[in-house]
C-alpha cells in the first residue's frame, strides 16, 4: 500500500500509531489483501470524502468514492415545476389534492 501520512485506515495497516482527524479528499491505495482486512476502516475514508484505490498486481481494480449527493425531492420538483408553462398549470383542476382518487380513478367527489 502507499500510504498517506497519518491516515486512521494507514496507521491500522502501516503499523503507524498516529491517528489523523483530518481525514477527507485524498487518494489512497491499497492492496485488495489489505482492503479486505479492515474494509470498515476504508468505509470510513469514504465517508470522509477519501477516494480509496484497491488495486491488485500494482493495477486498479476498484475504486471507491463517496456517492454523489441525491438532490431533495422539493428541489427536483421545483426545477420540474418551472419547465411547464404557466397555461398548462392553469388546467390543473383547483381542487386535485383533494380530489386526486376523482381525477386518477373516478371515484366520486369530496364536496366539504
Amino acid at each position: 500500500m502507499r500510504c498517506a501520512p497519518n491516515s486512521a485506515l494507514v496507521s491500522t495497516l502501516c503499523g503507524q500509531s498516529v491517528y489523523n482527524d483530518s481525514m477527507g479528499n485524498r487518494v489512497i491505495h491499497i492492496s485488495a489483501t489489505e482492503a479486505a482486512s479492515d474494509f470498515a476502516a476504508l468505509l470510513d475514508h469514504v465517508r470522509a470524502g477519501d477516494e480509496v484505490v484497491i488495486e491488485h498486481d500494482a493495477r486498479p481494480v476498484a475504486v471507491l468514492r463517496p456517492a454523489a449527493p441525491a438532490p431533495s425531492l422539493d428541489k427536483t420538483f421545483a426545477a420540474i415545476a418551472q419547465d411547464v408553462p404557466d397555461e398548462e398549470w392553469e388546467r390543473v383542476p383547483r381542487d386535485l389534492a383533494k380530489n386526486l382518487d376523482h381525477y386518477l380513478y373516478g371515484t366520486s367527489k369530496v364536496t366539504s
